[in-house]
């Protein structure tokens, strides 16, 4: 999980990122933050205005950051999803 992306979520701060690794399983491109292309100048340029000048883009980004910040990646989440790995690396060395 890639909680340089989820804590400022938490604390209403829109995001962007490279969709390169594991960024894309946080971002949904506009819906939670926005993602540019591996090396893309231009493109990160280009998010961070639109994040800046778009209200609409900036606030939609904000809200369903916070939501998935404390629902996507909340703290019981994250505990269930490693007992449930653990369990199966278990079972598996069985």
């Amino acid at each position: 999980m890639r909680l340089t992306l989820v804590e400022p979520m938490a604390l209403d701060v829109p995001v962007t990122a490279t969709r390169a690794g594991g960024y894309r399983d946080v971002i949904i491109d506009g819906e939670n933050g926005l993602l540019f292309n591996d090396r893309d100048i231009q493109g990160i340029a280009t998010a961070i205005l639109k994040l800046v000048s778009d209200e609409t883009v900036r606030e939609k980004c904000i809200r369903n950051g916070y939501t998935t910040a404390f629902e996507t990646f909340s703290m019981d989440r994250t505990l269930d999803a490693y007992e449930q790995l653990y369990t199966r690396l278990i079972q598996k060395c069985r």
